[in-house]
């Protein structure tokens, strides 16, 4: 089963699986932000799963050994995105790196040790992410019409970002951060905007330009249907 094969069949499973299907294109579509594409064999694992041939832990432990750091990410990936807790507080987000790493890489949850150029001092990392959540846990949306709440969470997830808590893949960690938080609001999340479009929210953040992020979250969000694509 490939990619193509793979969408085809998880728009025409059961309802009852349906979440289950979007959970899985979502997390294989985030791979394509850091440029990484899940094997063969993923597709294969993920259908088990969706018809409940195979729980997410079994899916899991049949990657774990012979797969590549995108098929074990994607399911680790699955599996938090199919939990419905939520705490916005920094435990979360180190909690999330470190889930959706684990057996891939040894600093998995673990907070850059190193300055980057341009990048928050290593030392001031974890205030600076406590901060910038505090800030947002404090923040209302509820007065705030559609572009001015794509808007006001451009900034804030630009501004998550640009701390770059961890040595590598943050862009895969906010979004699965940012598709949980937007879920614990209520929001009614259109999921196939990140499964498609992963690598334009990666270099939107990368751009650190509010404007085209805007636009990735009224799609997202609000039923918008903005051209995503950024002009090298």
């Amino acid at each position: 089963m490939n990619q193509r094969q793979f969408e085809i069949f998880a728009k025409n499973v059961e309802p009852a699986a349906r979440r289950d299907a979007m959970m899985w294109r979502v997390a294989i579509g985030l791979q394509e932000a850091d440029g990484l594409k899940p094997s063969q064999y993923l597709f294969d694992v993920a259908k088990r799963n969706i018809e409940c041939e195979i729980s997410i832990d079994e899916a899991r432990g049949l990657l774990r050994n012979l797969a590549t750091e995108a098929d074990i990410v994607t399911a680790n990936i699955k599996k938090i995105l199919s939990d419905n807790s939520f705490y916005l507080n920094s435990k979360e987000l180190f909690a999330i790196h470190r889930r959706a790493f684990d057996n891939v890489f040894k600093h998995a949850g673990k907070l850059r040790d190193f300055d980057i150029e341009d990048f928050i001092n290593y030392k001031e990392v974890r205030d600076a992410v406590e901060s910038e959540l505090e800030n947002e846990d404090e923040f209302s949306y509820e007065y705030l019409d559609d572009t001015a709440k794509a808007r006001h969470l451009s900034v804030f997830v630009s501004n998550l970002w640009l701390i770059h808590p961890f040595c590598d893949v943050n862009a895969r960690v906010i979004a699965v951060f940012v598709i949980k938080y937007l879920r614990s609001m209520g929001f009614d999340v259109a999921y196939d905007v990140f499964a498609k479009k992963s690598k334009y929210f990666r270099d939107a953040l990368v751009h650190a330009d509010y404007k085209i992020l805007e636009k990735f979250f009224m799609n997202l969000l609000f039923g918008k249907r903005y051209s995503l694509g950024i002009k090298k």
